[in-house]
């Protein structure tokens, strides 16, 4: 089985904790379909993917800039992800969005939860 090592030192606690949850979500994933690859979190085994913050990526989304090397026979033999220094959560962004519908800040009625029917 191919080991690949993540390597997610110097990143903030929130992306290190993605980048962790990915990996183990991934890891989940290649078992369950016979991939027969292990990603290991600041492992020692080579290839390397090195996952580092990168100011220049501005937005608000999750979004960053990937670059991999391969070997000529199709291995790996390093990568590199960039991801932006910041990014603006989910809640976050409803709620601006909601609030510049509605500058009160209030919820309208198409916002609201619908009630679920009392049964008799």
């Amino acid at each position: 089985m191919a080991r690949v090592s993540v390597k997610i030192g110097g990143l903030t606690a929130d992306w290190a904790a993605a980048c962790r949850q990915a990996v183990t979500q991934l890891n989940s994933l290649f078992h369950s379909r016979h991939i027969n690859v292990v990603l290991e979190t600041n492992g020692a085994a080579n290839p390397i993917i090195s996952v580092r913050t990168d100011p220049s990526i501005q937005g608000s989304a999750v979004h960053g800039r990937t670059t991999s090397e391969f070997n000529s026979t199709g291995g790996m033999l390093r990568a590199e992800v960039r991801l932006p220094a910041s990014v603006k959560n989910q809640y976050t962004v409803r709620t601006a969005e909601r609030r510049a519908g509605n500058p009160a800040g209030h919820r309208r009625s198409r916002d609201r939860p619908r009630a679920r029917p009392q049964r008799t």
